[in-house]
Parts: C-alpha cells; structure tokens; sequence
C-alpha cells in the first residue's frame, strides 16, 4: 500500500472520501483490481448514502450504488469467489448483495 500513496491518482481518490465524510468501509479485490468502499452520506437522517469503487491506482473513480439506493451503507465485504460486494443498511435495516459493477442485486 504504500506503493499507492505515492502515486498521484490516489490524492483524487483520498478527495473523495474526504467530500463523503462518513466513509465506513473499504475492502480491496486484488484479483479484480479495484477498491470498494461504502460512505454513510454527508447526514446520516438523510437517504444519501452510497458505495463507490476504484482501480487500485486511484483512477476510474465511480458510483456503483447511487444515492437514495441504500440508506446509510455500512461494513461492505468482497465476495472474491463470486465477484459480489455485500453490505448493510443500518437505518434501512437491510443486508444488500451486488456485482462489482453494481447489477445482479
């Protein structure tokens, strides 16, 4: 890991889990390349929350459960037999499972 903190593309990454302020969980698939994470949303009673992925450099920095989709997401884990995430809701009290790319819910 230290490999990517000197690389640039993982200032833009560190941005954005700066501007989700509640970030709750990352979890890494080295076979797949990319990191996975969950953000709370900027105001836990809102219906804000979202889970985003990106490559391990840092770049393609992407959505993969769009606001208003889960609540308030929580302790994301990689499936990396199935290539599924799965993660919790905690104020939507539900436990979701989805592709990398977010399909096949």
């Amino acid at each position: 890991m230290r490999d990517l903190a000197l690389r640039e593309p993982i200032f833009r990454f560190h941005w954005v889990c700066i501007w989700y302020v509640l970030l709750d969980r990352i979890d890494v698939s080295p076979a797949a390349g990319k990191l996975f994470w969950t953000n709370m949303g900027r105001v836990p009673s809102a219906n804000d929350g979202l889970v985003m992925s990106a490559n391990l450099d840092g770049s393609d920095i992407g959505v993969i459960i769009p606001e208003g989709k889960a609540h308030t997401p929580k302790q994301l884990v990689v499936g990396h037999d199935n290539e599924k995430l799965y993660f919790c809701d905690r104020e939507g009290m539900r436990i979701y499972r989805c592709g990398f790319g977010g399909g096949r819910r």
